[in-house]
């Protein structure tokens, strides 16, 4: 591990693999990450690997990690489920679909939905299915869960609730153009962006829109949210806009396109675009630092991946290439946006969605009950 003591730092990064990695999750201590030829765990103190669990199909999804088990779904069509300390698969299901989503899990329940537009329940215990709830178009990204309630995404351009104990369609929310990225949920409001240039907000009971604001170039990264803010990125612009009204609050100039989505930690914004990460003021909108990763800017040093924030530390991979673990800052700081902590595009320990008791998503059932926490 290199010894530094300034913000942006790279502190370790693994040797080149071309391995197309994944969003990365970090639970206790273990970095874990998919790749084109399984399921990567490392330490996240130096960055040594611990173990690889091989995979049909390349596993270029974020993993979700609950309870000791890491959850991943193949390009292919096949779930696995993988011990977090060891890597030993202790079970596996396969659809025969094209999955591009990472699992939801709540309790002994896993969500995923599959480019059939099929949004599936299986029991992880028996591994029996419990529920299967066909959408209107196929499904991309990844669901998410709140309160007994999956949101999920199509790209017919409809933004789905699906009771999570039965698999029906409550509402649904048209767009007008495909939604391919993940939704997220602050305060009783499901946000998500669009290839229609917008991000618009949903009323989480009824599906009615509260508003849309228009965005340049299409959304291509799940939005997250913190306090009164939504983030989210744009055609080569970051933006923060304020969740109640829908007015851009500012916008900051990337370096290229981006296809993750920010994280919020330590009062700035990460976020990775072409061949750069980027910690921006959370407030001001003013660049804190900027550090290039993956040498020349080639489809090797690509950073399409979310980064994760824990302990201070800064996680993310560049495709087909490294992974990388960069200061974030003075502190041992997390991730605390809606996107991690509903366990979407890469998490912590934080993770809200591992048992309903335990979800303290803000404006949640159970956040609202527990709210001394």
């Amino acid at each position: 591990m290199v010894e530094s003591t300034q913000a942006g730092d790279i502190l370790w990064k693994t040797r080149k693999r071309r391995w197309k990695g994944s969003s990365p999750a970090v639970v206790d201590g273990i970095v874990v990450a998919g790749g084109k030829r399984g399921i990567y765990a490392f330490n996240a103190a130096d960055g040594a690997r611990r173990w690889r669990s091989g995979t049909t199909d390349p596993a270029t999804n974020a993993p979700t990690v609950v309870r000791e088990t890491v959850y991943l779904a193949d390009e292919g069509g096949s779930v696995y489920g993988v011990n977090l300390t060891d890597g030993k698969r202790w079970w596996e299901l396969n659809f025969g679909v094209p999955m591009h989503g990472s699992p939801a899990v709540s309790g002994d329940d896993l969500y995923i939905g599959d480019m059939n537009g099929m949004l599936r329940a299986v029991d992880t215990t028996s591994r029996e299915m419990q529920w299967v709830c066909k959408v209107g178009g196929p499904i991309s990204s990844s669901p998410i869960i709140v309160d007994g309630m999956i949101y999920v995404c199509a790209n017919n351009g409809v933004l789905y609730a699906v009771s999570a104990d039965k698999g029906l369609i409550q509402w649904t929310a048209p767009a007008d153009r495909a939604l391919n990225t993940a939704p997220t949920f602050y305060d009783g409001i499901v946000y998500v962006g669009s290839s229609d240039n917008r991000l618009y907000a949903i009323d989480a009971a009824s599906g009615t829109e509260q508003w849309a604001t228009d965005i340049r170039g299409a959304v291509q990264s799940a939005p997250t949210v913190i306090d009164d803010t939504v983030y989210l990125a744009g055609a080569r612009e970051l933006y923060a806009i304020d969740r109640k009204t829908g007015k851009t609050q500012w916008t900051y100039a990337l370096k290229g396109d981006v296809s993750g989505a920010p994280t919020i930690a330590g009062g700035n914004v990460y976020i990775g675009s072409e061949n750069t990460i980027f910690a921006v003021d959370a407030k001001t909108g003013e660049n804190v630092w900027s550090t290039k990763i993956g040498g020349l800017l080639t489809s090797l040093g690509r950073i399409k991946s979310s980064p994760t924030v824990a302990d201070g530390v800064v996680y993310v991979t560049s495709d087909r290439s490294r992974m990388y673990a960069l200061k974030a800052g003075n502190g041992d700081f997390d991730s605390n946006c809606s996107r991690v902590l509903l366990g979407t595009l890469g998490h912590h320990e934080q993770l809200v969605s591992t048992d309903p008791a335990e979800v303290r998503v803000p404006g949640s059932t159970d956040e609202k009950s527990n709210s001394e926490d």
